[in-house]
């Protein structure tokens, strides 16, 4: 049985004992380019109906330059608006209402395009900071996603068309954010990402 097997039927038995009033919330979090995205396709293709939230869409509004700034510590704190994405969905998600919100246009530096994500007993949160503290008492399990750091350099070489320097500083933010939040001691599960 693969890891994301395993995850799922663990998921299933947690989801299953829950209250079936309740919604059951979980993040999928870890290092950018860890495969966290992986894993959560592979929940949705579980639990089609699920609402699935990426953090992604909750980057902060904010110039390149006032970006670069930022130490690892207020990176964490700014490079996404978790205020936002946690009073505009998490909150309202949880309490069962539909949510609209607006998405961060990566090309534009703006928030674009509105996304409506309808009520679900299940709701997944995919992205790095997803289970920063501030979300505990919205989330019911956390997932940390972990993968080789040659590796995790390599895909995001692949995908993004950031400066090393750039890529180094994020990794920074997310290194300070993993290790101050004691995240991999508050994970309710650690799966390699692939």
């Amino acid at each position: 049985m693969s890891q994301i097997e395993a995850l799922i039927d663990r998921l299933k038995h947690h989801v299953c004992a829950k209250n079936a009033a309740k919604r059951f919330s979980i993040a999928i979090d870890g290092h950018s380019a860890a495969g966290k995205s992986t894993i959560s396709r592979a929940l949705v293709g579980t639990w089609p109906h699920a609402a699935l939230v990426q953090t992604d869409d909750f980057y902060r509004v904010m110039s390149a330059e006032a970006r670069f700034a930022l130490s690892p510590e207020e990176g964490y704190g700014q490079y996404y608006d978790w205020q936002r994405l946690l009073h505009e969905v998490l909150e309202p998600l949880k309490q069962g209402r539909l949510v609209e919100f607006q998405i961060y246009d990566w090309d534009s530096n703006e928030l674009g395009a509105w996304r409506r994500i309808p009520a679900s007993q299940l709701i997944i949160v995919d992205g790095c900071y997803s289970a920063r503290p501030e979300f505990d008492a919205l989330l019911d399990f956390v997932v940390l996603v972990e993968a080789d750091a040659a590796l995790r350099r390599k895909r995001q070489a692949e995908r993004a068309d950031a400066s090393r320097a750039w890529l180094l500083r994020w990794d920074a933010a997310e290194q300070h954010y993993i290790e101050a939040t004691r995240l991999r001691q508050r994970a309710d599960v650690i799966v390699t990402g692939r």
